[in-house]
């Protein structure tokens, strides 16, 4: 039965995160704010749009399936399969019309994660895997996989630091431990879409990707997770950081930085 419902899922939910994405595409130019969060956090129309979109599809197609969305919350249904969706993840490049967002939806099965998809509407890009159907992750069909760079001096860390929003000592801790990884690493590069950073690590873009404290939660990097995994990365959350990509690249990041 397990088996059955993961494989039929992966059948049928990329089609409709991909008609979401492209609602949220189309809107770019029209996009209305509805209310304001904590720590500065929007939420738009769209984001309730995709929402709507994607949890009328599963509750049709699957409703003895839980759903937690970001915006949302959780529907409180009792099952073994849970859906975890953050709608629009980089909300704020959104409404500045920056392409850097995504549409991230992931499956668990018995709060494990068994299926993970992120799909980036304004390139195109549909990231995806499940540990029910075909090992491995995707994207756009094609196998991907983490990089195996061995040496810190070579790599490239997709970093996420905090705002002055999270305390001025959480900020100037990431911003000190930036400036180490500035010096033993080939580059280090900040994007602000945890969805993204993850799945460009999956595939080799990155080597790493570090959060220090930027404000996250299941919703943002669920689908990320099992897809970096998938690709033969590690995940690795601590207190207040998590840390996910090439095995060897993560442990050095974290001995350097005394992650712990």
């Amino acid at each position: 039965m397990y088996q059955h419902n993961v494989n039929e899922c992966a059948k049928k939910i990329k089609d409709i995160v991909i008609k979401a994405g492209n609602r949220a595409k189309k809107k770019i130019d029209s996009i209305r704010i509805t209310c304001f969060k904590e720590k500065d956090d929007v939420v738009t129309e769209t984001d309730l749009l995709v929402e709507n979109i994607i949890f009328n599809y599963i509750t049709k197609h699957f409703p003895d399936h839980g759903f937690d969305s970001e915006e949302m919350g959780n529907n409180e249904k009792e099952s073994d399969y849970v859906w975890i969706l953050d709608p629009i993840d980089g909300t704020k490049h959104y409404i500045k019309g920056l392409p850097l967002y995504s549409i991230s939806l992931a499956l668990t099965y018995k709060k494990n994660l068994v299926q993970g998809i992120v799909y980036i509407p304004e390139t195109g890009q549909l990231f995806y895997t499940g540990k029910g159907s075909k090992e491995g992750a995707y994207i756009n069909k094609k196998r991907i996989y983490c990089s195996r760079e061995e040496e810190l001096k070579n790599s490239i860390v997709c970093l996420e630091i905090p705002s002055s929003k999270s305390g001025m000592d959480s900020l100037e801790n990431a911003l000190e431990k930036m400036q180490v990884l500035i010096k033993e690493t080939k580059r280090v590069r900040i994007i602000g879409v945890g969805s993204i950073g993850l799945c460009y690590c999956a595939c080799g873009g990155f080597d790493v990707y570090l959060n220090l404290g930027s404000n996250f939660s299941y919703h943002d990097y669920a689908a990320g997770k099992i897809i970096v995994e998938q690709a033969g990365g590690e995940f690795r959350q601590m207190d207040n950081s998590l840390i996910a990509g090439n095995p060897v690249i993560v442990k050095k990041v974290v001995d350097l930085l005394e992650l712990g």
